[in-house]
């Protein structure tokens, strides 16, 4: 119904930018799959930034058109007013003034139903647009086709059956619990962690998703508690909150048997909480960019317990090369930037050719991170190429400071 009105109302064509600005509720979902519907690139914006970074993205993506919820609205309204931007607004009040290039999404979705065309797609055609953090510079658009999604989609699918007929007897006690495979889902959909690894995995296999408009953790075990939420899969902060808490081992959690970290390198205290505080859990982990569609290792299950501290072997789709070039690869146990291929990698940085090419190397991505691969292929993250400390010419890893203050 809202791919009609994308359609037949606003003139959203194939390859049209369209943008999505608001925090997580099932409004994000339905919007992202109208877009897609009528072959549209979407356009997630950070429902976490201020104004300059919601407007930069707008800008810079020539959106044509923004869905968003009422306090993105206020963030952006003078300047969606100055550009006349087509806006359609989530639970915007009917008695409220508006602009008249501000629609309600309740409105559009009680008119008439209208069919959209069934647009003709190929592996090659964009997708989407996911900005990148910028710390020192402006977010950068990370372009990437419906292959490259798709790849990534299958692959994480893939790591979920390996962990499953490779830990069968924590799987066994899974499903002998009774309980669906139902995800609590805390981090934002403008995330690859978010946005693939949960709603479009869960959308592919038909898992129920729980939606937290904002991390809290005592409404985390309550959502826990009330909808028999079995998994979880969120941030090394979250993550510590949760195994922290004299609720984790209580009542409250009996249906919660899968917890997963991504997002971010966890400490080492982390890691070991989560082995120790529920170990019969299907723990896991691993470690992809925006620019990969979240691919490159992953862990879980028994292979987790084995090596916490690792991100994983790399997935079967990718290849994995350590040094300052990916033609002069490094032995096993050396340390040096990352290096990654796989068909899950973006086309470019959009509208910045300069910047791909410093990126995309022959087919090979730069990540920026630094890490090393074991005897036995597992991958290891050890620090950001940008955020080693120089004192006194010696190079020093914020990473490692960062954990030691964890402990």
């Amino acid at each position: 119904r809202l791919a009609g009105q994308l359609v037949h109302r606003f003139g959203v064509r194939k390859g049209d930018r369209v943008a999505i600005a608001m925090r997580n509720q099932p409004a994000w979902l339905v919007a992202f799959a109208a877009i897609q519907r009528c072959a549209g690139v979407c356009v997630p914006l950070n429902s976490w930034g201020l104004r300059d970074e919601l407007f930069h993205g707008l800008q810079d993506s020539g959106t044509q058109l923004l869905l968003c919820d009422e306090p993105r609205l206020q963030l952006l309204k003078d300047d969606l007013r100055e550009q006349g931007l087509a806006t359609v607004v989530v639970g915007m009040d009917a008695n409220q003034p508006r602009d008249e290039h501000c629609q309600r999404l309740e409105d559009l979705l009680a008119e008439p139903l209208q069919d959209a065309p069934v647009p003709t797609i190929s592996a090659d055609d964009p997708a989407m647009i996911l900005y990148t953090s910028g710390t020192t510079s402006l977010a950068k658009g990370v372009l990437s086709t419906h292959g490259a999604v798709c790849q990534a989609l299958v692959a994480l699918e893939f790591q979920g059956v390996f962990c499953a007929v490779s830990s069968p007897e924590r799987i066994s006690v899974v499903i002998n619990s009774g309980y669906a495979p139902t995800t609590l889902m805390a981090v934002p959909l403008f995330h690859v962690s978010g946005l693939h690894a949960q709603f479009l995995l869960a959308l592919r296999g038909g898992r129920r998703l729980v939606l937290m408009y904002k991390w809290d953790v005592e409404k985390a075990f309550d959502l826990i508690r009330d909808d028999h939420c079995a998994h979880f899969n969120g941030a090394p902060v979250m993550m510590q909150q949760l195994l922290t808490s004299p609720r984790f081992c209580s009542a409250d959690t009996q249906s919660l048997f899968g917890l997963g970290l991504g997002g971010a390198a966890p400490s080492a205290s982390l890691l070991a909480h989560l082995t120790q505080r529920k170990p019969e859990a299907v723990g896991g982990s691993g470690y992809g960019l925006t620019e990969s569609n979240g691919i490159c290792a992953a862990i879980g299950g028994d292979q987790f317990v084995y090596k916490p501290a690792s991100a994983g072997w790399p997935l079967p789709i990718v290849d994995v090369r350590i040094g300052e070039s990916p033609q002069r690869a490094l032995p096993a146990g050396v340390s040096g930037l990352i290096w990654v291929r796989s068909p899950t990698l973006m086309s470019a940085y959009w509208n910045l050719p300069e910047a791909s090419a410093q990126t995309l190397n022959d087919g090979w991505l730069d990540t920026g991170d630094i890490g090393y691969l074991d005897e036995e292929g597992f991958l290891y993250i050890t620090d950001r190429a940008k955020d080693l400390i120089n004192r006194g010419g010696e190079k020093i890893s914020a990473a490692e400071i960062e954990s030691c203050a964890c402990e």
